[in-house]
């Protein structure tokens, strides 16, 4: 099978190897199941197939550290608030506040018609509502590196 040069080592092509392999271990691995093809493959029988096939793949997933990354997240959180309602109404109350001072101003010029602050208050309130829809539905751009070091091994 191997020939062996005057030189030192024997020299053998990987066809002379499978075969010495094979009836190396024939009665282990069920000789009557394992056939060499002429193309340099070997065929098992199923029931070989099925004996074998969950043993290569436990060694396999033993052999290959794999981490199911699919269900990854990352949440973003304030941090100066608790919340990010907390957010939005610190937002709303800073932009709010020169309004606010403008109606008590409108307030105080109407001196005491009852009728007129209540008109001056609506007209306020519906700028103060106006400001706080903004504040909700205004989206915030948010800039940020996310780096992750996992180890396979």
């Amino acid at each position: 099978m191997c020939a062996t040069s005057t030189a030192t080592a024997p020299t053998c092509d990987s066809s002379d190897i499978r075969s010495v392999l094979l009836q190396e271990n024939a009665e282990q691995l069920q000789s009557a199941d394992v056939q060499q093809m002429p193309e340099q493959m070997v065929k098992i029988a199923q029931p070989l197939y099925e004996t074998l096939m969950p043993l290569v793949k436990e060694q396999v997933r033993a052999q290959i550290k794999v981490c199911d990354m699919s269900k990854t997240a990352v949440s973003v959180a304030p941090a100066e608030f608790g919340s990010w309602e907390a957010v939005a109404q610190r937002l709303v109350k800073e932009r709010s506040a020169p309004v606010i001072q403008k109606r008590d101003r409108s307030v105080a010029a109407v001196k005491g018609s009852v009728e007129d602050v209540a008109l001056v208050k609506a007209e306020y309130a519906a700028k103060l509502a106006d400001i706080e829809a903004d504040v909700y539905h205004s989206p915030c751009e948010l800039h940020m590196e996310v780096s992750a070091c996992y180890n396979f091994l």
